[in-house]
């Protein structure tokens, strides 16, 4: 037996000694800090988990039983962090893609526990006759219980790892957008603010521009603004107001009047008139939310 049920209840027990003396941090700022990371934890749960003597590794010696709970716990971070991720770049938002990874979990995990179990040498020598869609399905049904305990504090890892999906996807966005170079529609925006354009605003004869990396005053009227960034995938929300579709995370309604947040924190006002544009097109990404706090 390679995850024997009885493990449903000692992983969580070992797992929190190991908590107890390893902060997660509250967010990864690199990819690899995170991996870093991950084997640390892998390797100090490990150690732990074979000081248990659990049935699923009786009969292996203290480090290969180490080397069995070491790839385990390593390869079910890996899940957890890919799915979770994969979903983000889809568009889902949280909780779901930490709720697809959990559930996923048992069904991918089972492959790459069949291979370590054969090699190290845990799994019992099948009969010839056993077909491989039966070894996997075995498979799943053992390992389905502790599977949902180790993910209980794996998922910890998947939700540090967001902020660095959000900007890989928005890098990945980023290449293969048809959209125009920033500074080639609007020359006068400084080059240290960068390519990501959220949003801008009318002020008297000038235009607050407002990017990722910051924002500046352009001398240039409004109507001749919007004008120029047709290549963008955005909507003149207001009469005083552009914005981005993919920087709007959610419009609150108030009545007649309607609101926009964005992804930077601003709040924005939207027209009666482009409501409905605006909704459809930030509802295609799946990041719209309506908010009704009052008729």
């Amino acid at each position: 037996m390679k995850f024997s049920k009885r493990l449903a209840s000692i992983v969580p027990i070992a797992l929190k000694q190991v908590a107890d003396h390893f902060t997660i941090p509250e967010n990864f700022t690199s990819w690899p800090d995170f991996l870093k990371f991950a084997t640390l934890y892998s390797l100090i749960g490990a150690v732990t988990l074979s000081g248990f003597g659990p049935e699923g590794t009786q009969g292996l010696g203290f480090v290969a039983a180490i080397v069995h709970w070491f790839l385990h716990l390593f390869v079910s971070m890996m899940i957890m962090i890919s799915v979770n991720s994969i979903g983000i770049i889809a568009g889902l938002q949280a909780p779901w893609t930490l709720i697809l990874s959990v559930i996923s979990l048992p069904f991918i995990l089972a492959f790459p526990s069949l291979m370590i179990d054969t090699v190290i040498g845990v799994e019992e020598q099948e009969a010839e006759h056993t077909v491989l869609v039966y070894a996997y399905l075995q498979e799943v049904l053992d390992i389905l219980h502790p599977a949902i305990s180790l993910a209980a504090i794996t998922v910890l890892f998947a939700a540090r790892t967001v902020t660095l999906t959000k900007k890989l996807r928005e890098s990945l966005v980023h290449k293969v957008s048809t959209e125009p170079v920033l500074q080639t529609v609007l020359p006068q925006v400084p080059h240290h603010l960068e390519q990501d354009l959220i949003r801008i605003q009318a002020q008297d004869h000038y235009i607050l521009v407002v990017t990722k990396a910051g924002q500046a005053i352009v001398h240039m009227p409004f109507s001749q603004a919007v004008k120029v960034l047709t290549g963008f995938r955005g909507i003149q929300c207001h009469r005083s107001h552009w914005v981005r579709y993919r920087h709007v995370l959610q419009i609150d309604v108030d009545g007649s009047a309607y609101r926009a947040k964005l992804d930077n924190g601003d709040i924005i006002p939207v027209s009666r008139r482009r409501y409905a544009r605006v909704r459809a097109e930030t509802a295609l990404k799946g990041q719209f939310r309506t908010n009704n706090r009052g008729a």
